[in-house]
């Protein structure tokens, strides 16, 4: 599920009960600007929630909060010492969830299932409780029940990939939970089938750290072009509006991204019928035009955006949207598979970011491969702004700060031409572009605007932390500004 960061909570259901609430709140929005900040829709606290096994010794197994933002170490639970807790107070708040799994975590002696396999348990565990739907939900949502969670149980039994999944997670639970609570086979199909396709991962600052599954908020289907997003509030979600004027369609009509949508339709779609079981249809999957620019090439005769023609897909000419004419985009076309491997390869080694620390330069082979991105991709291309991206981040670790400068600037200007202007991924380079443009007194106040930009949009999606950052850059720009015209003025 598509989801950013994580937000102070704000317990606000915003659904209009009585006509007369609506007018109150559109005139409120006229005179206050409300538009300008999305009002949370709703929120929940999850049916169930886990900490991934690699983070389990780092954050609070109840409220979700990192050791490193403690004033105090976090204590474990005496008796499994797999459990860590804030205090006292979360430890207790989260008895109810953790007293069996406590007692299977004992009994396992050092061994940790894996995160879904540990969901799946706590929602067994649950099975004969009586279920109280969180207030802060709308009406509608509170009706929901575990029941009317899709599980897609014939597509996973045809799935090979799921099938080996749910037959390991079987092993698991075998192992970690005592006889009195194994289920039968179709049973434990149902919980794996819905856990699979309703789970959202919970993030906290673009990190993924638990897994939990929401009753109510699972009611909102996929659209490439959301209306809403999802924030967390340790593990608690909060929907809000990606777009002004959201507030006002029925829950039903909304819809959420279950994935990023900075790819092509092929891609896209592979991941709805891999992932989730569904072809989108959505508006963003039927322009072909957006498709066609995210693989665009350079235009060899006035370096304008070249598409290739999408009815020949062995066809390697490429037409110039400006100036008409055609390019050769064999070469391109195969530099696009190249990188399209080695960004995987750099996106699945977090581990590589310790040693860019010790970097002087950019490895030859990826500076190589940025000069043909620059020579033959358009500058709105995915995997050139990708690649910038990468080695953007790539400079910023080992202090590179001119090279980062130009990676960032090329890096931006695909977001800007696909992406919504409240997109976190644009929001995130709007704002990096910001600030090393005011670095440069040529481009202080072009990067001004942008972070002013940066903090509309953050004010907007409700990252109140990240817009004052922007706003403090501005700010303390300016005051320099002021200061040298007045030093300049008493010369």
């Amino acid at each position: 599920m598509w989801v950013v960061g994580v937000e102070e909570h704000l317990p606000i259901t915003k659904r209009f009960s009585h006509p007369f609430e609506e007018v109150v709140f559109n005139f409120l929005s006229q005179r206050y600007k409300l538009n300008e900040v999305g009002l949370p829709l709703f929120n929940e606290w999850p049916y169930a929630y886990v900490l991934h096994e690699n983070k389990a010794s780092s954050y609070c197994h109840y409220c979700l909060k990192s050791k490193w933002s403690n004033q105090a170490e976090l204590i474990t639970c005496s008796r499994c010492h797999f459990a860590f807790y804030c205090n006292q107070e979360c430890q207790l708040l989260a008895h109810d969830d953790h007293k069996d799994e406590c007692k299977c975590m004992e009994r396992c002696e050092g061994f940790i299932p894996s995160r879904k396999a540990r969901i799946i348990a706590r929602m067994i565990f649950k099975m004969n409780e009586n279920y109280v739907p969180d207030c802060h939900l709308p009406e509608i949502l509170q009706k929901r029940r575990f029941s009317d969670l899709m599980n897609h149980k014939e597509e996973i039994v045809n799935d090979s990939r799921r099938t080996k999944e749910f037959r390991n997670i079987c092993n698991e639970l075998d192992e970690y939970l005592f006889p009195e609570h194994w289920v039968g086979d179709e049973v434990l199909l149902d919980i794996y089938g819905k856990v699979t396709v309703n789970s959202f991962s919970i993030l906290i600052r673009e990190i993924s750290i638990a897994l939990g599954l929401y009753i109510g908020t699972s009611i909102l289907d996929h659209s490439c072009d959301p209306d809403v997003f999802a924030t967390f509030n340790g593990p608690r979600i909060i929907i809000r509006p990606f777009k002004p004027g959201v507030e006002r369609k029925p829950l039903k009509d909304l819809r959420i991204g279950y994935f990023g949508t900075f790819v092509a339709t092929r891609e896209r779609q592979t991941l709805s019928s891999s992932r989730y079981y569904f072809n989108c249809d959505c508006a963003l999957c039927k322009d072909k035009l957006r498709d066609l620019e995210m693989h665009s090439i350079k235009c060899e005769h006035c370096s304008g955006v070249a598409i290739f023609d999408e009815k020949a897909d062995a066809d390697s000419t490429a037409i110039c949207q400006t100036c008409k004419k055609t390019t050769d985009g064999t070469k391109a076309k195969a530099l696009m598979k190249e990188m399209e491997i080695v960004l995987e390869q750099l996106g699945a080694n977090p581990d590589a970011v310790k040693e860019w620390h010790n970097l002087k330069s950019i490895p030859e082979d990826l500076k190589a491969l940025d000069e043909q991105s620059r020579a033959l991709l358009s500058e709105i291309n995915v995997y050139s702004s990708s690649l910038s991206v990468k080695l953007q981040g790539m400079c910023n670790v080992a202090k590179l700060s001119a090279e980062a400068y130009d990676y960032c600037l090329r890096a931006l200007k695909a977001p800007q031409h696909f992406l919504h202007v409240n997109h976190p991924l644009r929001l995130l380079q709007t704002k990096s572009a910001g600030i090393v443009k005011t670095e440069h007194p040529s481009t202080v106040e072009e990067g001004i605007e942008l972070l002013k930009e940066a903090e509309k949009g953050y004010r907007f999606v409700g990252d109140d932390a990240r817009a004052q950052e922007c706003r403090s850059v501005v700010n303390a720009i300016q005051e320099d500004m002021i200061n040298i015209e007045n030093n300049n003025s008493t010369k």
